[in-house]
């Protein structure tokens, strides 16, 4: 056959078949070895030496010991195919080779991230690794690649090695949080000069700094507000599915109940369609039905934010407390001020809210969609864009007091929940 009679056949462009000849691409994809075995009609064994001829001779040649693979995900991501197929585009492309993942905390970054390196590894188009810890204890001993680079990143003064272990090949490094000191941050650019294909991915719950990285904002999972839902389906929400998939036990009484999904749905619009909010939810939903569980999420849903067992590494709402911390005085003020208008507001809105100039509350706003405090909305008729305040976060503006400044309200920690020996309710303690 001539290329173009097997690009033809098997959908493999010409192109690619031309530099897979000419052995510009040595790696192809393990669909496009599919592809063509199968317009080729090759025999089983066969396919499996065509197969291993297009690994190369050894995926991870060069690099010394094998690498810690990408964790494998125990659930299907929901909502996020989108998301995945950009990051992995971004990643696989010639463009920035340092990567930041931004989102509020609990919006599913690390997920995110989780889910493109694993279709990266599985692929076989990039060799991955990670590091996931910055404790020096954890990796003293550890001599495999990614305990190299965490090593050095923590500390360890010995470049050459390393350098010359990653060579020129591409290679993709993930970390579930970047620490925020400025040696990680100058010894990881060292590692991304001295490595012109190394590719660093990681998350953070606030912009970099480094203004060489490349932003990829996350935002919570789309959610319909139930007074403007125009016949919308429920199950077409991915904050929906998000939190039945939690919910086993709801799931197919539910599906069978317009007036249960409908309840279902406006939960997650309450709680914004955070997906670490809606597995808090599913959580209460054993001690709950659907309809309490709305009467909270409507009045009180900073109370859903904590689980019924508490875990200290997943207290959502001191992580948004630290959030708004976070702003500059300015930001801070322009939340406050939108907070008190209800539904969405237009940038112009803003302004006029902040009392400042258009300059200056546009930077504001933009801080305020990057930590994703706001969410887009509907545009007004004649096109112009507007936005809104995540529900939380309007609640959490409206817990201050007046003998305490509105964010030093938020940092003094909550009492403890009493039990039930009183006699009262379970959702009235929880209301508490």
């Amino acid at each position: 056959m001539t290329q173009k009679q097997l690009a033809d056949l098997s959908t493999v462009s010409v192109r690619a078949l031309r530099d897979l000849e000419l052995d510009l691409t040595c790696t192809p994809r393990r669909e496009t070895v599919r592809l063509l075995a199968e317009a080729l009609q090759v025999s089983v064994a066969s396919r499996q030496d065509l197969e291993e001829a297009a690994r190369g001779p050894g995926l991870w040649a060069g690099y010394g010991d094998d690498p810690t693979p990408p964790p494998a995900p125990l659930r299907p991501i929901i909502g996020r195919a989108r998301d995945v197929a950009t990051l992995m585009q971004l990643v696989e492309s010639d463009g920035p080779r340092l990567i930041c993942v931004v989102g509020m905390p609990g919006v599913g970054k690390t997920r995110l991230i989780q889910e493109m390196a694993s279709a990266i590894h599985q692929g076989s188009t990039i060799p991955v690794t990670r590091v996931d810890s910055w404790e020096p204890t954890d990796f003293l001993h550890d001599r495999s690649l990614s305990g190299r680079i965490a090593s050095f990143l923590a500390g360890e003064p010995q470049l050459d090695p390393l350098a010359a272990a990653l060579a020129n090949r591409k290679i993709l490094l993930t970390m579930d949080e970047k620490a925020e000191s400025p040696q990680v941050e100058e010894r990881l650019r060292l590692l991304l000069q001295r490595c012109p294909e190394l590719r660093v991915v990681y998350e953070s719950p606030t912009p970099p700094r480094d203004p060489d990285a490349a932003h990829f904002p996350v935002f919570p999972l789309t959610v319909v507000d139930p007074e403007n839902s125009n016949g919308t389906e429920p199950m077409s929400q991915a904050a929906v599915q998000f939190l039945l998939s939690r919910s086993p036990n709801l799931r197919g009484d539910a599906a069978s109940s317009l007036h249960t999904m409908n309840t279902i749905a406006s939960i997650c619009w309450y709680l914004d369609g955070i997906p670490q909010a809606l597995e808090t939810a599913a959580t209460w939903l054993l001690v709950f039905d659907p309809v309490q569980l709305l009467n909270v999420a409507k009045r009180h849903p900073l109370r859903l934010l904590t689980p019924p067992q508490p875990h200290p590494g997943k207290d959502l709402r001191a992580s948004l407390i630290h959030t708004v911390k976070d702003l500059n005085t300015s930001t801070r003020g322009l939340l406050h001020q939108l907070s008190g208008i209800p539904g969405a507001w237009t940038l112009d809105q803003a302004t006029i809210a902040a009392g400042v100039a258009t300059s200056v509350a546009l930077s504001d706003v933009h801080q305020l969609c990057m930590h994703s405090i706001v969410r887009p909305a509907s545009p007004t008729a004649d096109g112009q864009p507007r936005f809104s305040v995540l529900n939380l976060f309007k609640h959490l503006v409206r817990e201050r007091t007046p003998s305490h400044p509105w964010l030093d309200h938020y940092l003094t920690p909550l009492p403890p929940s009493t039990s039930q020996s009183s006699g009262g309710s379970a959702q009235s303690t929880l209301q508490r």
